[in-house]
């Protein structure tokens, strides 16, 4: 017997994609559309009438198979329907949601070259046990470089499996799925390879009273891509890998009883950096690379992942990650206005109040308008620690300052361009700079170059709580493997 049903519910895209396409029988469809990222002497690609789809006709398992050539690549899968049933019509993707998350050689990165691999799709969630008729559906295979890897990509904190999706659109669940905010890690991969931009505050120069003393302006380039987390790290995050008890729940958050704990950055964490990282005197980033201590939160956080330099920004990385691209103090091109404040940054008496302790503190993440690239709380919220080390009074400051240009390209001051910056080498006072700004920081305009405090790795807990947190980054190359 035939089952019919309509997919003009899930694509109300025009009046063709409100006419019904029928499901039954066995579906075998070819469909190639490989994307190239860049150019190279050997690249990968899906060779030609090699994506194969069928469907057994006792199970609603439905087997795709594609031939990947040239070299190792990551591999996405797209499900598509057709708005019309004789295939005439426009192909439309049914997205992460319709779609899940797809088994076998699929938005991961495949190695076996030259011979057909198999992924899986189970449409039972949201289709049913249906099977479909030829030209109700097909599939979409992209090889995309290993260098040059789709924009988002999610790292799963229990299973340790990680996937690669093209757009929030592919995302299985759907962008709105929480488990982005507790059991897995969300990252957005961040343009910056070869792109020459202007770090720092045009009009805040060599202040020796002020302790945020390296925002002198000056060119910087990144040789790489690399991957930003779209959210703050949350407790919930924390719990998938067992760090909360071990921390302990005073250590992290003001908020743990609250009906949405999960949700809410890390906090505390940021004043124990001996736990986070190690001891800054001896895990300094300039010094020591990306090395942490045994057991301490990156260093379990990295075993869970296998991604050996998740960590902590540079304040250049984070810097361009939140300016979206953009020379504007605002991410991306937004006015500078109280409006565009409250759109996107929790600050000032822009409180989030949680309903079951009814006490003000730092929201959940996300809940604001993201930067233009995708990136929730880069301002507000709460404040985001950096691998860079900081002077904390006038004259270490001044010391400082004069390390930090030290650590810029020679010439910087007429234009030459720092490659790669990780920072001074500074290491004797044991605070890491902070940027973004918290809910508390009321007395700090918010934008992506002024808002900048330090933290010294030895504070009281109870001293400014709830209001330092952390974002993870780390490299393409890393994070690809």
């Amino acid at each position: 017997m035939n089952n019919r049903i309509g997919f003009g519910a899930l694509h109300p895209l025009t009046q063709k994609s409100r006419e019904r396409v029928r499901f039954a029988g066995l579906l075998a469809m070819l469909a190639v559309l490989p994307v190239m990222a860049e150019e190279q002497e050997i690249r990968p690609e899906i060779a030609a009438n090699s994506v194969s789809v069928s469907q057994k006709e006792y199970s609603p398992l439905v087997e795709i198979a594609y031939t990947l050539t040239g070299e190792p690549a990551i591999v996405t899968i797209s499900i598509e329907t057709n708005t019309l049933a004789d295939a005439t019509g426009e192909w439309v993707s049914i997205g992460g949601k319709g779609t899940g998350v797809l088994g076998g050689e699929a938005n991961k990165v495949v190695y076996t070259l030259d011979r057909p691999v198999k992924a899986y799709w189970n449409p039972v969630p949201v289709f049913g046990g249906r099977t479909f008729e030829p030209g109700a559906i097909r599939v979409t295979a992209t090889a995309w470089p290993t260098n040059t890897p789709p924009n988002y990509m999610v790292q799963d904190l229990v299973i340790n499996m990680r996937r690669y999706y093209a757009s929030t659109n592919d995302l299985p669940g759907g962008f709105d799925n929480v488990e982005y905010k507790t059991s897995k890690l969300l990252m957005r991969k961040i343009p910056a390879k070869n792109v020459v931009w202007l770090m720092g505050s045009p009009t805040k120069l060599d202040d020796p009273n002020r302790d945020t003393t390296n925002d002198v302006p000056h060119k910087v380039m990144f040789t790489e891509d690399y991957y930003a987390g779209v959210f703050e790290l949350t407790i919930g995050q924390l719990k998938c890998v067992d760090l909360l008890d071990s921390l302990g729940a005073s250590k992290i958050s003001d908020c743990i009883e609250s009906d949405v704990a999960d949700l809410i950055p890390a906090e505390r964490i940021g004043y124990f950096i001996t736990d986070l990282r190690g001891k800054p005197a001896d895990y300094t980033f300039v010094k020591n690379g990306s090395a942490v201590k045994n057991k301490s939160v990156i260093d379990v956080l990295r075993r869970r992942t296998s991604i050996s330099d998740l960590d902590l920004p540079t304040e250049a990385q984070w810097e361009y990650a939140c300016r979206a691209g953009s020379g504007n103090v605002l991410p991306g091109n937004m006015p500078y206005t109280e409006e565009t404040l409250r759109s996107m940054a929790w600050k000032k008496d822009h409180y989030y109040k949680h309903s079951t302790l009814n006490k003000n503190g730092p929201a959940p993440v996300g809940m604001l308008l993201p930067n233009e690239w995708g990136l929730y709380d880069t301002i507000g919220n709460v404040a985001e620690i950096c691998l860079d080390m900081v002077g904390y009074d006038a004259t270490a400051a001044v010391a400082f300052l004069d390390e930090f240009k030290e650590s810029l390209a020679e010439g910087w001051e007429s234009g030459a361009v720092t490659v790669d910056p990780k920072g001074a080498n500074h290491n004797t006072t044991g605070r890491n700079m902070v940027r973004g700004g918290g809910w508390r920081d009321q007395d700090y305009p918010y934008t992506s170059t002024f808002c900048r405090i330090n933290q010294q790795a030895d504070k009281s807990p109870d001293t400014n709580k709830g209001k330092i947190g952390v974002r993870l980054f780390c490299s393409v190359k890393e994070a690809v493997k």
